[in-house]
């Protein structure tokens, strides 16, 4: 009884930071409305829709010199700022869609472009859900 009574605040808190913690990992980070993140036969159709969209390939220059979607522009995502997404589109309803190496860095990205505000936010993926279409 002692203990407890000593040290209640301490348990308290130790408490609190658990449940914290854990509700973290259940609810996990928010994903935004406009926010789709394709499928691999998502892909084609949404690249060949008509309208005007905005593709950003995250990829170093390298492989973006080797192949890349057509009208694709190559940013690195240090780059990718508001002011660059105002620059680009000067709509955030514009359909934006962005691809990468690995479908974790595409969806970092495409993410965070949402969570500015941009409605129509798709996020391709990695190199492999697109690769069949570079001419």
């Amino acid at each position: 009884m002692n203990f407890f009574h000593r040290y209640k605040w301490a348990i308290v808190f130790f408490g609190l930071g658990i449940i914290f913690t854990l509700a973290r990992f259940i609810v996990g980070p928010s994903i935004p409305e406009g926010y789709t993140k394709l499928e691999k036969s998502e892909v084609e159709s949404v690249l060949n829709a008509e309208g005007d969209k905005i593709l950003i390939d995250l990829r170093d220059k390298q492989s973006y010199t080797q192949g890349h979607l057509p009208n694709s522009i190559s940013i690195a995502p240090r780059e990718l700022t508001a002011a660059r997404m105002e620059e680009l589109s000067g709509n955030k309803t514009k359909p934006i869609i962005v691809m990468s190496d690995t479908d974790k860095s595409s969806s970092k990205i495409a993410l965070k472009i949402g969570h500015t505000g941009y409605t129509k936010v798709y996020d391709l993926g990695g190199f492999e859900n697109w690769k069949h279409m570079i001419p």
